[in-house]
């Protein structure tokens, strides 16, 4: 579906505003795939990534039509065609940020060691569950975040 998520989308991926003209003139409905590639061929869209965004904003568009919540989060590694909806990180992309930080003295660098620790800990216990889940782990309750050497 082209409508106006759509076209908001092919916006923000900077597709080029005469191929976003020429999908907002044509029809705004298609019954299938079959149907939106031969829209595509037929009005001269056919460079892969043109396709792409057209069809990555088209079926944003059919989502949103069908009562898929726009406050739908969406987890990504910071990928433009995913920064849709409520856009986040991967956590541990996120950790990504931290390392770029330059703390301001030594009072902030152990901060933010202390803080990157503590995530790559919580990875290091997601691995070690997956590799052996149990049913005292699968149902532990959220408590104090842990840190080398102890609970914080």
């Amino acid at each position: 579906m082209v409508d106006e998520v759509a076209l908001a989308y092919f916006a923000r991926q900077k597709l080029a505003l005469a191929l976003i003209a020429a999908l907002a003139a044509g029809p705004r409905h298609f019954a299938d795939a079959a149907a939106w590639q031969a829209h595509l061929a037929g009005q001269g869209i056919t460079d892969e990534r043109h396709v792409r965004i057209a069809t990555e904003g088209a079926l944003l568009g059919s989502l949103m039509s069908h009562g898929v919540s726009p406050g739908l989060g969406v987890v990504s590694d910071d990928a433009g065609q995913f920064d849709v909806l409520v856009h986040a990180l991967c956590w541990i992309h996120a950790e990504r940020t931290l390392a770029r930080l330059i703390p301001f003295n030594e009072k902030y660098r152990a901060a933010l060691e202390g803080v990157r620790g503590q995530v790559w800990d919580f990875y290091a216990e997601l691995k070690a569950y997956k590799a052996k889940p149990s049913a005292e782990e699968k149902t532990r309750p959220a408590g104090p975040v842990r840190q080398r050497g102890g609970l914080r």
